[in-house]
């Protein structure tokens, strides 16, 4: 429960003036809580739900995901809907609401560039994620290969997820279909958008390495791995201690990985603090006595998280 709690306290933190929570599992505890708080839409993704919405339930996580994201991409009557998944947090130098006022009109989406988690042997003690290094994509082909070794030929620049971002999508641009991390408008996408030098995403993708090996060979098999065979052969291809072996040498953190690659621009080191945030989540809950404060906000946005049974 603690995620999908951080993943709200973040993003209403960041400005998000409503969060859309799609929960796959309708019994999910975190549901109940996240019922009572101020900002948050939750959808309980039961049988009735799946019927009024398309028929049927989808059997990929992806479609499921896809099909949520236009229900409340047409209908949140926001400015801009970003689609962050629950294990990924939205960064910004700038208010997220001065930066989307100065989008320029004929932009429909603004891409965050990720970059993903470097949690090594770190102890997770109290916290809800043990990674505070964040690896930012490679496109020096040996440097892929001095820190990867055996496994470089699987990691497009150095990724083990996706490398296109996220995505704010601009609400009412006609014929606007976002996807999972971009849009397609018409008869072109936005796939190839530069990323917003202001915005960056962190990705926990393998921060519990338990976690990681125990849904590695789902996601090889029917997740958005799948689509990067190279990627996805090596992941089948590994038993659990080679699952093991791999987080190993992929999520390192060992110094001095850090330092060279803080060097080169390579690094984000931050500790966004996701328990104080959860902790000031809980006191504005209805048994609390904290108030909300009033918005100021011009450009108001939402952020969309549809939580699964298996993560995306």
């Amino acid at each position: 429960m603690d995620e999908v709690l951080a993943y709200v306290a973040h993003h209403q933190e960041m400005g998000a003036e409503r969060v859309y929570l799609f929960f796959d599992d309708p019994t999910d505890p975190a549901a109940d809580v996240l019922e009572a708080a101020q900002g948050v839409v939750v959808t309980r993704c039961d049988e009735s739900f799946w019927n009024g919405l398309s028929g049927k339930r989808p059997f990929r996580h992806t479609e499921r995901q896809r099909q949520v994201l236009m229900k409340t991409y047409l209908g949140c009557g926001l400015d801009w809907l970003l689609h962050i998944d629950a294990d990924e947090f939205l960064l910004s130098d700038l208010p997220v609401d001065e930066l989307l006022d100065d989008v320029p009109a004929h932009l429909a989406t603004v891409k965050a560039q990720p970059f993903e988690a470097m949690p090594g042997d770190t102890p997770k003690g109290d916290r809800i994620y043990r990674s505070v290094h964040f690896r930012g994509q490679i496109t020096d082909p040996a440097l892929i290969q001095q820190l990867f070794g055996p496994f470089a030929p699987a990691l497009h620049r150095g990724m083990v997820s996706h490398r296109l971002g996220k995505s704010f999508f601009r609400t009412g641009v006609p014929d606007m279909v976002p996807s999972v991390h971009f849009a397609k408008i018409g008869d072109t996408t936005t796939e190839g958008q530069p990323f917003h030098p202001a915005l960056r995403h962190l990705h926990f993708h393998g921060d519990d390495v338990e976690h990681w090996v125990a849904t590695a060979h789902y996601k090889a098999k029917v997740g958005g791995v799948r689509f990067n065979e190279p990627y996805a052969k090596t992941l089948l291809a590994l038993d659990e201690a080679g699952l093991r072996r791999f987080h190993r040498r992929v999520h390192s953190c060992d110094p001095a990985v850090v330092a060279m690659l803080t060097e080169k621009g390579l690094m984000l080191s931050i500790d966004i603090d996701l328990e104080a945030k959860v902790a000031r989540l809980l006191q504005s809950l209805p048994n609390s006595s904290a108030k909300a404060a009033p918005t100021t906000r011009k450009s108001f946005f939402g952020a969309l998280l549809a939580r699964g049974r298996q993560a995306a």
